[in-house]
């Protein structure tokens, strides 16, 4: 890894983000992405980024599928997640997600961990509170689609469309489809405060601002001409 702890104790790390991110663009009738944190194995680094580079951040067998979920099934998936993730085990669940975000306290019990979920439709819109009832189509790998990693409430998601396309291409298509790629914005990062389950404050809800920006820009191979781009691997980087 390339990326300090500091980097991403506050919201996390920018590449998985950009990763949830680039699902959702993909995945073009998905309203929001989630993505696991262990799914993402590498930082992205200042210069080429290939489509090997690609492959190695996400090797794994998995495709990019779509499924509903109400809101409230959002809210508990996201709990189940987070708990998974704060376990003696340690997984690599922690969920990052694009079109959604939410604040964590990981000191409170189950169910109350995950607060001021807000959800903004493939980014297209205003950020607005979730609605329990409402419906949400929803893109993910088709690991934890399948309740895997502590992702239960996935298991009762009605309608899974499965676009056969491997997550590494989803995130190599987008690429070249952008030509440049861009460290989002703290304001459409899935985690917008953070305490830990010591209950110490790493950060507390953000105005939306304009974050510094790091660039890949595509010739060929992707070339990255500014920072890396800080990833979270594993829940340690959060300090737990």
């Amino acid at each position: 890894t390339i990326c300090t702890r500091q980097m991403t104790q506050k919201n996390g790390g920018a590449a998985c983000q950009l990763v949830a991110y680039a699902f959702m663009t993909v995945a073009r009738a998905s309203h929001i992405a989630i993505q696991n944190a262990g799914g993402c194995r590498t930082d992205i680094q200042s210069g080429k980024f290939t489509v090997d580079d690609a492959y190695n951040m996400l090797p794994f067998s998995n495709t990019l599928v779509t499924l509903a979920l109400t809101g409230a099934q959002v809210k508990a998936l996201l709990e189940d997640a987070l708990d998974s993730a704060l376990s003696p085990s340690g997984s690599g669940s922690y969920p990052y997600a694009s079109g959604l975000r939410f604040a964590v306290d990981a000191s409170q019990a189950k169910g109350s961990r995950i607060s001021r979920v807000e959800v903004n439709a493939r980014l297209l819109g205003q950020w607005a509170a979730i609605n329990n009832t409402a419906s949400y189509s929803v893109a993910t790998n088709d690991y934890i689609a399948a309740g895997k990693d502590g992702y239960f409430t996935f298991s009762n998601g009605t309608g899974l469309v499965n676009t056969f396309i491997e997550y590494a291409e989803g995130l190599v298509q987008y690429s070249r489809t952008v030509k440049t790629l861009v460290e989002p914005p703290v304001s459409e990062f899935s985690t917008q405060a953070y305490t830990n389950s010591s209950g110490y404050v790493f950060s507390t809800w953000p105005d939306p601002t304009t974050t510094k920006k790091t660039t890949i820009e595509a010739n060929g191979a992707f070339s990255v001409r500014a920072a890396a781009v800080p990833l979270i691997l594993a829940l340690p980087c959060f300090g737990l």
